[in-house]
């Protein structure tokens, strides 16, 4: 199931790499942040084109599996791959990092990132206004903090089983869902 979700967050974030590609050509760094990054593939995208990535999520069971995926997809072809051989939580994939972190307290110094992706987290954490402030502080001057989050008033969201006009149901009735 995560594999689906990842397939279908690989497509998202060639998406948006595209879209803000154009903001990325006066930075000269290449180390990108992406906070809540969930199985990774967001990372993985941006690594492929040359960026030392980090990702940090507060699950370790789904930092777990995206060190797993990420192992598996560069394993040698023929090769199983595991999470021991490849990479462990908190090491390197060539120049993917995965970490298990709280958004609210980033481990990284001030000044860290010329990029800090933050997509779909801020409407699942109390203290949002934390975790903006601890992205502003990791990135570098002139960098690009891109985030997005859910818009209740929106028909459709994909955050809650693709359920149309689920923003708008009663919270008995989400409760149920």
């Amino acid at each position: 199931m995560r594999k689906a979700a990842r397939d279908a967050q690989r497509i998202v974030a060639q998406k948006e790499y595209a879209r803000i590609k154009k903001l990325l050509d006066s930075i000269n760094s290449q180390r990108m942040l992406d906070i809540g990054s969930g199985v990774d593939a967001t990372a993985s995208c941006w690594a492929q084109r040359g960026w030392e990535t980090f990702g940090i999520d507060y699950d370790q069971d789904v930092v777990r599996e995206a060190v797993s995926l990420v192992a598996a997809e560069r394993a040698p072809t023929g090769q199983a791959a595991s999470a021991g051989q490849a990479v462990s939580a908190g090491q390197a994939t060539a120049s993917v990092h995965l970490l298990v972190s709280e958004a609210e307290r980033l481990p990284f110094a001030a000044d860290s990132f010329a990029v800090c992706l933050c997509y779909s987290l801020l409407e699942h954490v109390p203290a949002y206004r934390t975790v903006l402030s601890e992205a502003i502080r990791v990135l570098r001057p002139g960098g690009v903090l891109r985030l997005t989050t859910t818009n209740r008033f929106h028909p459709r969201t994909t955050e809650v089983k693709y359920i149309p006009f689920y923003p708008w149901f009663p919270e008995a009735i989400k409760a149920a869902c």
